[in-house]
Parts: C-alpha cells; structure tokens; sequence
C-alpha cells in the first residue's frame, strides 16, 4: 500500500498543537517585557529558517552554506516591494517567500548536480553573491540599507503591536512544524530520508533523485524566505551586514547542533545560540 506524499496529523498531535496555542499565546503576557517579547521574535523567525534547512540537510543529506542569501531574497523582496511599490504586508509577504523559493529552484536545478564538498561551495558562491550584491547595489540601498519598513497592519489599519507581531510569526512557525511533521511521516518525507541513506538505492527503486532533491531545496528555500520576511518587517530596517556567510554557518551548526533529521532539534539549538 502506497504512502499518501502529506499525511494527515494523528490525534494525539492535536493535543500537541493545543499545548503550544496556549504556550505561545500566554508567553508574551507572561513575560511582558520588549526585549524578551522581540527576542521570542527572533526565536521563531530563526526557527523557521533552521526548520527548513534541516529538511534539506537532515532528511536529504546535502550541505548548504548559501542561505543567508536565500534569507536574504526574502527580506529584500518584501522590504522593496512594501516601501517603494507601497505594497502591505500581506502582499509583500508573498512575494518575497515566492521569489525566495525561485531562486532556490535556479540554484538547486544546477548545484544539485554536484555532490559533497562540490555542492557546498556551489552555495557559499550564492552566498557571497548575495552578500556583495545588497552590499554594492543602489536597489538595496547598500551599506546603509532600507529604512522605514512598515510593520503588519490588522484589518483596521493599524499596526500591529509587538506581541501582535509574535503571535504572527509563532503561529506561522508552528503551521510550518505541522507541515514539515505531516511531510516527514508522509511518502516525500520517507523519500526524502530514502535520499540521505543511499541515492543509488533509491534510483535503482525508480525514485527521480534529482526531482527530488530539487524539491527538498526549494521547499527549504520557502521556509528562509518566510524567515527573511519576518526579520525585514521586525525592526523597520535592514542592511547588508545582516547577510553574511557567518549567518549561513551559524544555521547550519544549529542544525547539526540539535540533531539533524529530527523536528524538534532546530528549536534546541536556535534556543541556545540567540
């Protein structure tokens, strides 16, 4: 019998998210104060990033030490499109997550084809490419960045609070744990890991490998993008100190840190390294 590709939650993981709706919303009641409310921001935010580059290290098995870059793509879409075009968040949003996993898609479809040491600095050419293109281009504002970012706005039109903005960011971050969850019980996850231990046996079963990594790369480029986002409209201002390589092997130790593989590991280490 073939696995479905998403499988559904099981019952107990409803009481799960139950558990974490109450945590995540009492936290900033709880603990009212702005510096631990924008560090919980940050938490959830880096979380996501750290989420989706497991999937792509922990399940598939391939280094990347590119996606401060694609973290970037993100936040300068949305940055650009809300500030210049006078876009609001909830479109600007959008299209910087899509555009972030477009170019995952035109970085995987080439990169994936080199294996090892190879692939890795395939992505940290990416990397410093993003780095000294929102570094030196005027579009990005160089050095000095973009400011005045607007934040999130509710249906009334005004601004989102602070915590506000926590509930945004923690609920998306446990949206994107159920569906990495469902995806890592499914037959995509299974693939996925199928990858990790052996791509010669997963080939020779007729699993498209390549496909399939260029997936697990562009999924994993969705969830920097939605990082990237959060980051840009968190504080009003980005710039290019930001998106440097340290960034992008700061994500990676916290993967291999936390366990790579696992849906919990991210979180433990995201924790300790803010």
């Amino acid at each position: 019998m073939q696995l479905p590709i998403f499988a559904y939650s099981r019952p107990a993981n409803w009481t799960f998210v139950a558990l974490a709706v109450i945590v995540l919303a009492l936290l900033p009641i709880v603990f009212n104060d702005p510096f631990f409310i924008l560090v919980m921001q940050s938490l959830a935010y880096l979380f996501i990033v750290t989420l989706g580059l497991d999937i792509l290290v922990g399940w598939t098995g391939q280094i990347s030490l590119g996606h401060a870059g694609l973290y970037a793509v993100g936040a300068y879409t949305s940055a650009l499109t809300s500030t210049r075009l006078g876009l609001p968040f909830w479109l600007s949003a959008p299209l910087g997550v899509t555009l972030a996993g477009l170019f995952g898609a035109a970085l995987a479809i080439p990169s994936l084809r080199a294996r090892g040491p190879y692939l890795a600095m395939v992505t940290i050419a990416f990397g410093f490419m993003a780095e000294v293109t929102s570094n030196r281009w005027s579009l990005t504002g160089g050095p000095m960045g973009i400011m005045s970012i607007p934040a999130p706005t509710l249906p009334d039109g005004s601004e989102m609070t602070p915590t506000q903005y926590f509930w945004l960011i923690a609920g998306v971050a446990l949206i994107c744990h159920l569906f990495a969850a469902n995806m890592f019980r499914g037959r995509l996850g299974r693939t996925l890991l199928a990858l990790q231990r052996s791509e010669l046996a997963a080939q020779s079963v007729g699993i498209n490998v390549f496909r399939y990594k260029v997936l697990a790369f562009v999924i994993s480029s969705v969830y920097a993008g939605i990082g990237g986002v959060f980051f840009a409209h968190q504080n009003g201002f980005i710039n290019s100190d930001t998106f440097v390589f340290s960034l992008s092997v700061s994500l990676l130790t916290s993967v291999l840190m936390g366990g790579s593989g696992t849906l919990f590991g991210p979180w433990s280490a995201v924790s300790f390294s803010i």
